[in-house]
């Protein structure tokens, strides 16, 4: 059964903050089907590094194959028709010769024949003058053809693997003409209509969030994601999942062909012997039954020699140690394996995934903005003061405790405010990730009605105990700092000032106030 191809469109896609994506296509194949999908070069490691593959209701995969890394020009050459340089008909004919062919022609009935070459002929035209004609000369049963390429309407190959090599080569091209991509066919293997699914890891832009807080009676906070879909196909109804956290994700180059360096060892070639010269009586000396290079052995010497030469092969075929015998190399192997799934399960609890649940369409080389919370949380208003910042005014802030449920990740945040019957902007605050029920401060504008300053007191010294011991004295001295905070309040609304005092350091005791 031939195979059929087959189109799976991207059913579901999980974005992550490092960098990488999850991609998932799915749909049905009747039979054995083949899928071909294009990657960017840069993307096929990845690829290589993470597909899965799912045939269900008794299918098989076959072999993955995918596109060598060598230019067009090389991998043209591995085909016995070359194509590469665009050959124009004659030329194509001439490399194909003793090719099996039928020609059909002009006004003449089909010819098939074996191509023997393609040559110039000069033509006498009837005015006197003459014109170059390129014929092909074909060898049939009954001799000898020729035929004018001008006349040829169609030619075919009559041999399924020649037209099979230049089909081939002529795909080749094709796919040469985006040097930057590069196809992996997957094959499916099956009887009858089954489910199948493709998925793996390849780089996509992270995705980004932002918020928009309104303050009111009851401040609602809006969540926003930004995904960029930069890849080649249409996200039609996909199931989208956001993932914030960084999973391990590396690149290795699994698709430059690994070449291992051996040595080279000359042959060891023995000696010849050299030739020898003896003389005339020394065959006469030795007795008639013992010739040269003949040694007689007694039975127990034979014995003897025997169980030397079976020691001997039997140190040479000697046993497999008992832990190979064992097994012992393949529970090494399972156990490996036990200790990474354990590795990529703890990595897991590290993430937190937001899942879209509606389907998502986002055309390629598009983006879009996709809300993922909108809800009512705590926000009180607050003014925080810090000299270092701003001497003269605090800055106006919120005080956001996160009651949506869900971890939010950082990014920016616009704040607007309802005062005055309607919605206006009024500054923006960057935030930090934030766990649930955790409360973040959050500035987003300078507070002009409040009116802060910050004065320094002297800062005085003080004796607190002299010892004297095996002849040395010690002095302890008290050093304490003083500062001193004022704000005026220019608005009728009341404010609550949160003041940031820098830390002077471990040695430093706050006095007064007891709390902060």
């Amino acid at each position: 059964m031939s195979e059929q191809e087959a189109s799976l469109p991207i059913t579901r896609v999980t974005l992550y903050t490092s960098g990488v994506g999850y991609f998932e296509r799915g749909g049905e194949v009747d039979g054995d089907a083949r899928l071909t999908l294009l990657f960017p070069v840069g993307q096929v490691n990845d690829v290589l590094k993470s597909l899965v593959l799912l045939d269900t209701d008794g299918g098989s995969i076959q072999p993955v194959t995918y596109a060598a890394q060598d230019p067009v020009s090389r991998a043209l050459q591995a085909f016995s028709v070359y194509v590469g340089d665009n050959p124009d008909r004659a030329t194509l004919l001439n490399r194909m010769r003793g090719a099996l062919v039928t020609v059909a022609t002009d006004g003449a009935e089909a010819l098939t024949g074996v191509i023997v070459g393609v040559e110039e002929q000069t033509v006498q035209l009837p005015d006197g003058g003459s014109t170059e004609r390129q014929t092909m000369n074909l060898l049939a049963e009954d001799g000898l053809h020729s035929v004018a390429l001008e006349s040829v309407r169609r030619l075919s190959f009559n041999d399924a693997k020649l037209r099979e090599e230049l089909r081939q080569a002529l795909a080749a091209v094709a796919q040469g003409r985006d040097a930057n991509k590069r196809p992996l066919t997957l094959t499916f293997s099956g009887q009858g209509r089954r489910s199948v699914l493709v998925g793996y890891i390849a780089e996509a832009p992270a995705w980004q969030t932002t918020y928009r807080l309104v303050l009111g009676e009851k401040p609602l906070l809006q969540g926003w994601a930004l995904v960029q879909n930069t890849g080649q196909d249409d996200w039609n109804d996909t199931r989208l999942t956001l993932v914030s956290g960084r999973p391990i994700s590396f690149i290795q180059d699994l698709y430059t062909p690994l070449y291992v360096h051996r040595p080279h060892v000359q042959a060891r070639i023995p000696a010849s012997p050299t030739p020898q010269t003896y003389g005339s009586d020394l065959l006469g000396k030795r007795d008639r039954g013992t010739a040269i290079g003949e040694i007689d052995f007694a039975p127990d010497e034979v014995a003897a020699a025997g169980a030397s030469v079976s020691s001997v092969r039997q140190r040479k075929a000697a046993p497999a140690p008992a832990s190979l015998r064992d097994n012992a190399g393949l529970a090494a192997i399972q156990s490996t394996q036990q200790s990474i799934a354990t590795t990529g399960a703890q990595l897991g609890t590290a993430l937190f995934a937001y899942h879209i649940d509606v389907s998502v369409s986002i055309p390629r080389q598009q983006s879009a903005m996709i809300p993922f919370t909108a809800s009512e949380v705590q926000a009180e208003r607050v003014s925080v003061y810090n000299a270092q910042v701003q001497q003269n005014h605090p800055l106006s802030g919120i005080r956001l405790k996160n009651t949506t449920g869900l971890h939010l990740m950082g990014g920016p945040l616009t704040v607007f405010d309802e005062g005055g019957g309607g919605a206006g902007y009024v500054g923006d605050a960057l935030m930090d990730d934030t766990e649930p029920d955790q409360t973040r401060l959050l500035t987003y504008a300078m507070d002009l009605a409040v009116d802060g300053e910050m004065q320094q007191a002297p800062a005085p010294t003080d004796i607190s105990a002299v010892v004297i011991h095996q002849g040395v004295l010690h002095i302890s001295r008290k050093v304490q700092q003083a500062f001193q905070y004022s704000f005026k309040n220019n608005d009728s609304a009341p404010r609550t000032i949160i003041v940031e005092h820098p830390y002077p350091g471990e040695t430093w005791h706050l006095i007064e106030p007891l709390t902060s």
